[in-house]
């Protein structure tokens, strides 16, 4: 990307652009700490993804995508439901966001920034390497 863009938008939106980079940072030092617990099986489904060549692997591959395009869905509708219940909270007058599990709308949105940019490290052909 052009640095002079960066610049300008950096000077224009400085409060907006440090939130995004620590949201950046705050994703990704997550990421560290669940790829440590989970390793890289957990988003392969324990499948060989090494031979990109050989139609079987594409499967693997394939399959592995969906399965975070499947937790991805998950964190999506929990977070549907969660502003569903944050506007009926204020139609009657309750000024609440606290879910009944206790995972913040904040955890919910890195969540999904991660799925998304697995995802795209698993379509690159770069995932567990």
């Amino acid at each position: 990307m052009d640095n002079e863009l960066i610049k300008t938008m950096e000077q224009m939106y400085p409060e907006c652009t440090d939130a995004l980079m620590n949201n950046f940072d705050d994703a990704y030092n997550l990421w560290c700490r669940k790829q440590s617990d989970y390793g890289d099986g957990n988003i392969r489904l324990g499948l060989t993804l090494e031979d990109s060549s050989s139609p079987s692997t594409r499967a693997n591959a394939l399959l592995a995508q969906l399965g975070i395009v499947i937790r991805m869905n998950d964190k999506v509708q929990r977070m549907i439901n969660l502003h569903k219940k944050m506007l009926f909270n204020a139609q009657q007058g309750t000024l609440t966001d606290s879910p009944s599990v206790k995972e913040s709308i904040e955890d919910t949105c890195i969540d999904i920034m991660n799925y998304a940019n697995m995802l795209m490290v698993l379509r690159s052909g770069k995932w567990g390497k």
